[in-house]
């Protein structure tokens, strides 16, 4: 398979890092989407902005 492949390292590291870095945002994301509706009264800056939009 590596003597098959036609595509240069470099390429292929930064389609990997491009992947893993999305699966990083994504899991990041999902991560602050579900503290932020099960620690909503615990956290100050969800305070911060009712108040500041009221």
């Amino acid at each position: 398979m590596r003597s098959r492949s036609r595509s240069p390292f470099h390429l292929r590291a930064l389609r990997y890092s491009l992947l893993i870095l999305s699966l990083l945002f994504a899991g990041g994301v999902v991560f602050l989407g579900i503290t932020n509706m099960t620690k909503v009264e615990a956290d100050p800056l969800v305070d911060y902005r009712g108040v500041s939009q009221n």
